[in-house]
């Protein structure tokens, strides 16, 4: 039950990630097709689907973490608060007057 709940703030953060550089793109002039979006999301959500693999917690994804490589390529960057989970743990837990980030 938790774990499907963790998967669709993920969703729903790449989907806000998503509107975020699709706004960027065209208040710059570009023309970007909605399956170029979808196709944006889901290699985010895999590049995250990986970390989690690896047992790393990235704690920073946002539009300004997201680098376009190419016009159909994109990678996530910016591993500063990247944490990786204790051994035998399926959670993180925060310890307490850490920095976390936050836009102003």
């Amino acid at each position: 039950m938790v774990i499907d709940a963790l998967y669709c703030v993920v969703h729903i953060l790449v989907v806000i990630v998503i509107i975020c550089i699709s706004d960027r793109l065209r208040s710059r002039g570009y023309k970007i097709l909605v399956t170029t979006l979808c196709d944006y999301a889901s290699q985010i959500a895999g590049g995250m689907a990986f970390l989690e693999r690896r047992c790393f917690i990235h704690r920073d994804l946002a539009a300004r973490n997201v680098l376009l490589a190419d016009r159909d390529k994109v990678k996530i960057c910016d591993f500063g608060l990247m944490r990786s989970l204790p051994s035998q743990h399926d959670h993180y837990v925060m310890p307490e007057h850490k920095k976390v980030p936050f836009a102003w």
